[in-house]
């Protein structure tokens, strides 16, 4: 091919930037197609197109909008390839789906035959927007079209099943997007590990969350989040600490992080006191010393913690001395350490009754 900056020929430029973006030059294309707008005569739809396409290859597109919108103008007659290209533009803008919308629909009315990519990225555009029916019903009909399935249409139905709650469906979509991606995608089992997570199946949740960990290139804190809650719900609280600590690897500075950890801690304060009471419930006995903790003082009594579990110390129990006690805080005081007797108990209400009458007696 001659070098095109020797020759002042439109239609040289615009069949050099053809054969360059055939090639996928787009960097060319776009060069050389600029030269044959600026040599031709008059403006040419063929020249504002190709370099329209060019500049969405690169991912130029304001540039491609512009481009495309002039060929629009141009055209006496519309055509699908138009709307189509400033349409998937203006969905890759991420800011104007409404636009996306509106030029994909054209492009699907305008087509002799349907085309699965003008559902796809119309789909994809009502995903965006939250109009998940809409989405299921494009990515829907995208399958009908393709040649060959593809994952990605069943990953991002999954995605709209998913939002819209319908977790069975966006299960069923997400596994078989790992059957074509032959599982090798970490998206794929995040997304149904979340699923799983919501329909409250911690086990299958936590299994395909370590998957997704297994698949990434680069360490995510959100797979460690979500596990780490999966864990935290099925009160595996090691297992749940060490994601935790993962978390803060990667981000020192996580909130997610120290939320759970703040969770699990009331868990394992939790079990640890109901460990301390299953403890005193199975050694009690009747007549038995104990020492307790003043917990808390009422017109009537006082609580006594006895390392897990509180008695009753009645008012009427706490002293053999006949003169009547009008105010318990005239024997005990709170936080102080005190010894007294088990009179009776209940271990199925877990109420117990305490006296220091007959602490006195012995």
């Amino acid at each position: 091919m001659p070098d095109i900056e020797l020759l002042d020929d439109a239609d040289h430029y615009y069949w050099c930037g053809r054969d360059y973006y055939d090639k996928k030059d787009y960097n060319a294309a776009i060069k050389a197609l600029t030269k044959a707008i600026k040599l031709s005569d008059k403006e040419k739809i063929d020249d504002y197109f190709w370099r329209g396409c060019a500049y969405y290859k690169e991912k130029n597109y304001n540039a491609a909008i512009v481009d495309l919108t002039k060929t629009i103008e141009l055209r006496d007659e519309e055509n699908a390839s138009d709307y189509y290209f400033r349409g998937v533009s203006y969905y890759y803008r991420r800011t104007e789906y409404d636009s996306a919308i509106e030029d994909l629909t054209k492009a699907i009315e305008l087509r002799k035959k349907e085309n699965a990519n003008d559902y796809y990225f119309r789909g994809m555009s009502y995903y965006h927007k939250k109009n998940y029916d809409a989405a299921i019903e494009n990515l829907t009909k995208v399958m009908e079209l393709r040649e060959e399935e593809k994952a990605i249409d069943y990953y991002w139905r999954g995605c709209a099943y998913y939002c819209k709650k319908n977790y069975d469906t966006a299960i069923e979509d997400f596994t078989k997007a790992k059957i074509l991606r032959e599982g090798e995608n970490a998206d794929d089992y995040y997304w149904c590990g979340r699923t799983y997570y919501n329909k409250q199946n911690y086990d299958a949740a936590i299994e395909n969350f370590t998957k997704a960990i297994e698949l990434r290139n680069k360490e995510e804190i959100s797979d460690y989040c979500r596990r780490g809650y999966a864990y935290y719900k099925k009160g595996n609280c090691d297992a749940a600490i060490e994601d935790v600590k993962k978390m803060q690897e990667i981000n020192p500075n996580s909130k997610k992080a120290k939320v759970i950890l703040n969770k699990i801690l009331v868990i394992k304060t939790a079990e640890e006191k109901l460990i301390r009471k299953k403890l005193v419930l199975n050694t009690i006995e009747k007549n038995q010393v104990r020492k307790g903790i003043v917990k808390n003082i009422t017109r009537y009594g006082a609580f006594i913690d006895l390392g897990g579990v509180d008695g009753l110390l009645h008012i009427t129990n706490m002293s053999q001395d006949c003169k009547r006690i009008s105010d318990p805080k005239e024997i005990v005081q709170l936080g102080q350490e005190i010894e007294v007797v088990i009179l009776d108990f209940n271990d199925e209400k877990e109420r117990i009754s305490l006296s220091l009458k007959q602490l006195d007696a012995e």
